[in-house]
């Protein structure tokens, strides 16, 4: 018997029970998935507001979406995407012991992340699903090299959904290459 650990809009509550979490909402599911504040980026209500504005033109009636967050996503933060989302179909992860963030993944149509996390954004672009990128404000230099190869090959884009949906997963080259280096 697991305890519920996220919070549902337009809808019942749920148990968790494998995919129970993402396959009970209506399609197309739009997977939104949240990074946190850092030294240098954080999350406003106006990068919120471009974000909604931004979903709302290109998945004008979204069915359904599912939202996780990272540990560092600020509390004011959650509790204002989840009263902008009051009038969708939702259900927020928010920690727990069995986390969905994977059936997010594979049972979502689209995805929206956002900028902030390397981890976050790699494993959405692993899979063969349109992946929009969220802005953030602040900047950093950290991850731009990446994001931008990201962005050349249409695999991402900023505020709308990326082209290609052809995932990008590349641990398995990487793994080969550290092991004939050891060699």
């Amino acid at each position: 018997d697991c305890a519920v650990h996220y919070l549902t809009g337009l809808t019942d509550k749920v148990p968790y029970d494998d995919c129970a979490f993402v396959d009970g909402l209506a399609l197309p599911r739009l997977a939104m998935v949240i990074g946190g504040n850092t030294k240098k980026q954080f999350i406003t209500r106006e990068n919120i507001a471009q974000w909604m504005k931004a979903i709302e033109r290109l998945y004008p009636k979204p069915q359904s979406i599912a939202l996780t967050f990272s540990r560092r996503t600020p509390l004011e933060v959650k509790q204002y995407l989840h009263n902008v989302l009051q009038n969708y179909q939702h259900r927020i992860y928010d920690s727990g012991p069995e986390n969905p963030y994977p059936l997010f993944l594979e049972h979502c149509d689209f995805i929206a992340v956002s900028e902030d996390s390397m981890n976050m954004i790699s494993d959405c672009v692993a899979t063969s699903k349109p992946v929009m990128l969220l802005p953030v404000s602040g900047k950093t230099s950290k991850f731009k090299r990446t994001i931008d190869i990201l962005l050349k090959r249409e695999r991402v884009a900023y505020l709308t959904f990326g082209n290609n949906r052809a995932p990008i997963y590349e641990l398995d080259d990487v793994a080969y290459q550290i092991i004939d280096r050891l060699k």
